[in-house]
């Protein structure tokens, strides 16, 4: 579940735009844990397939034992389009999310469960949508489709991957209708009235 109201009373004012120098960019963010679940080396690729579109960044905020590799892959790869940034306050978190066009969801193939990742839902209480790279188990590709909020597909397949990051960036008059859509599916399905709601009939 996600209590939606801290997304609901904040307000996308540019702060971070400005503060990370991302204004008229088109952006894409993964902010949370970099860790080896994660596989956020196919997100450094993707940035490399399209580094040729100088409007496409890619923001990478948050810390993990990944991220000083992250950051070493990279400069290797000469990417002027990928930035990484601090963790910012949880009550700061919801503002930055509203501030970005498209929410970064990511997974390693090798993982073997239905897991959700949590980002998922807030990327979708801020009213963004989201392009998710998942293990082909998780009910996140599922959520996605059912919310038409984005698009997602397996977290091994980097063309693939490739591919749906051009497309989001193709269909930038489409963004602001996903992220309605995932506003409104996950107030209907995953807010904290609803969940309390379905756990009292069940008790």
């Amino acid at each position: 579940w996600i209590d939606t109201s801290a997304y609901s009373t904040s307000s996308a004012n540019q702060i971070y735009r400005k503060k990370y120098q991302l204004e008229n960019k088109f952006v894409y963010l993964f902010a949370g844990v970099m860790g080896p679940s994660q596989n956020l080396d196919i997100v450094i690729h993707a940035a490399y397939a399209v580094k040729d579109h100088p409007d496409i960044q890619f923001l990478f905020v948050g810390d993990g034992t990944e991220k000083e590799k992250l950051i070493q892959l990279s400069n290797r790869l000469s990417l002027s389009n990928v930035v990484f940034k601090p963790f910012v306050s949880k009550e700061e978190y919801p503002m930055l999310v509203k501030e970005m066009d498209v929410g970064i969801v990511c997974l390693s193939h090798k993982n073997k469960t239905p897991v959700v990742p949590a980002k998922l839902l807030g990327y979708m209480a801020a009213s963004i949508p989201c392009v998710a790279f998942l293990n082909k188990e998780s009910d996140g590709h599922n959520i996605i489709r059912e919310a038409q909020c984005g698009y997602s597909t397996v977290s091994d397949n980097q063309e693939e991957i490739n591919q749906i990051i051009l497309k989001m960036h193709r269909e930038r008059d489409k963004l602001s209708q996903m992220g309605k859509n995932g506003f409104e599916y996950v107030v209907k399905h995953f807010s904290k009235e609803i969940i309390i709601s379905q756990l009292e009939e069940l008790f």
